[in-house]
């Protein structure tokens, strides 16, 4: 029965015509900013939900103020309807109740691999439907608070609109981001809240203003700008044995300051100020182009384990990796804001790929033991797990060491940089000796689990997603 069948088309593409067109396509006035997806259009169908969320509490909230389409014809007369609500679509595929119409009309549609766009004044101008809702508030169906989440549904009564497949197991992985905000992977819809498919990524823009009205320190092209203090760093290793999609760790900022020597009972027990982050290197073996993402939650990261939601992006680009036993910096500009870590205070950290090149280190430590202390002691770097899948999944691989380095100035004065410490650091542990080279394919530890990893990722020892810190 055809009307049971998933209603996707995939595109057949043509040397003679690929869809394009001359012809003049309205545009937004001028805005702010826009984040901009590609438009691979390799599937489509009737609609797509996307999720849109804004960086974190730092940023500056965001009006959109249109929406540009990908869609497969050439027509002056392209009908299309946007709907519009708070947090997540996911859960909400088929629940017309749970969403704000915010245009439903016609626009010029231009084709193949060119955004069709939403005539700004139709969409959030005067003569739009959102022109008698409440747009200067905070609860206005075009705004996006910061660190916050907002969904849109577009439907076309014809099934030419287009998107990309995504990675399987993928529902949540990352499609575009910028400083202000970030889109996830969302769902094709085969008919009109009905016969989602996931994950698919929209293809098109989002066109908005950042206002004013919020705090923008975020948005300033990255952390490595902070000169207040004095600088620091703290590096684990890069002698890795294993690796998969991605590495979750704590960073943990004293109260006091002490020697990083574990042997070390005491410290000069002067306070620490806290920390600005200003850079980190992740570890891949590869030299290629890899996808990396970065996120951060307060507290520590085995209270979110599976749960992305609770994690806020803080970088993410692409990056040509640096190669095997050497950091690959994350540049300034792939950075959404600043972070501050207060003394006291733990953070976790989650770093990803999209591919299964990060590379981590077994330890005889626990999750949540002090891997390394930096130099002057105001940041410890502890133990944590290694991630089987991308974007975020269930199984996780422990304990596990981070590879990387985590860059910094001390929050306040450059007194802060001057305690040195009476006893020499001791070096951190590793699992893998720097003299015996790093295997091809990770090693089995000793007491192998009762349910072995899949074998088409690296064999590691699962863990339960509770942990003892």
């Amino acid at each position: 029965d055809e009307s049971a069948m998933e209603r996707e088309r995939t595109l057949q593409r043509s040397s003679s015509s690929n869809g394009r067109t001359d012809s003049s396509v309205s545009s937004p006035a001028q805005t702010q900013g826009e984040l901009r997806t590609p438009l691979d259009g390799s599937n489509g169908s009737y609609g797509t939900m996307f999720d849109v969320s804004s960086t974190g509490p730092s940023s500056s909230p965001l009006f959109i103020k249109t929406l540009g389409l990908h869609v497969n014809v050439v027509t002056n007369d392209c009908r299309v309807s946007v709907h519009t609500k708070v947090g997540t679509h996911r859960g909400y595929e088929r629940d017309a109740e749970a969403w704000t119409t915010i245009f439903d009309g016609s626009i010029q549609c231009a084709g193949f691999q060119t955004p069709s766009v939403i005539p700004e004044l139709l969409f959030s101008g005067p003569d739009s439907i959102a022109a008698g809702l409440p747009l200067d508030s905070p609860d206005s169906p075009l705004r996006i608070q910061p660190g916050t989440t907002r969904a849109f549904y577009i439907h076309l009564t014809e099934p030419n609109l287009r998107y990309t497949n995504g990675q399987e197991g993928g529902e949540w992985g990352l499609t575009k981001a910028n400083r202000d905000a970030y889109i996830r992977a969302g769902t094709g819809m085969g008919g009109y809240f009905d016969l989602p498919y996931s994950p698919r990524h929209f293809n098109g823009v989002v066109y908005y203003d950042a206002l004013e009205e919020g705090d923008s320190s975020g948005g300033n092209g990255g952390n490595a700008m902070a000169d207040e203090g004095c600088p620091g760093d703290v590096m684990t290793t890069f002698q890795d044995n294993i690796g998969s999609y991605g590495s979750m760790f704590n960073l943990r900022v004293p109260s006091t300051l002490s020697p990083p020597s574990p042997l070390s009972g005491g410290g000069s027990g002067r306070p620490n100020p806290g920390i600005l982050l200003t850079g980190m290197d992740i570890y891949t073996d590869v030299t290629a182009p890899v996808d990396f993402e970065l996120y951060s939650r307060p507290g520590k990261f085995d209270e979110a384990l599976s749960d992305l939601n609770q994690w806020t992006l803080i970088a993410a680009g692409t990056v040509k990796g640096s190669g095997s036993f050497v950091g690959t910096p994350i540049p300034p500009e792939m950075w959404f804001g600043t972070m501050a870590l207060g003394p006291g205070t733990v953070r976790a950290f989650y770093a990803t790929l999209t591919s299964p090149d990060m590379r981590y280190t077994e330890t005889n430590l626990k999750v949540g033991d002090v891997f390394v202390s930096s130099k002057e002691g105001d940041v410890q770097v502890e133990v944590g797990v290694g991630v089987a899948e991308y974007p975020l999944g269930e199984t996780f691989y422990g304990p596990r060491v981070w590879n990387g380095r985590v860059r910094y100035r001390t929050l306040g004065s450059d007194e802060a940089c001057r305690f040195i410490p009476t006893v020499a650091p001791s070096p951190p542990p590793v699992a893998a000796s720097p003299t015996v080279p790093r295997p091809t394919f990770p090693t089995q530890p000793v007491a192998a689990p009762s349910s072995p990893a899949p074998t088409s990722k690296p064999t590691h020892s699962p863990v339960v997603p509770k942990f003892r810190t």
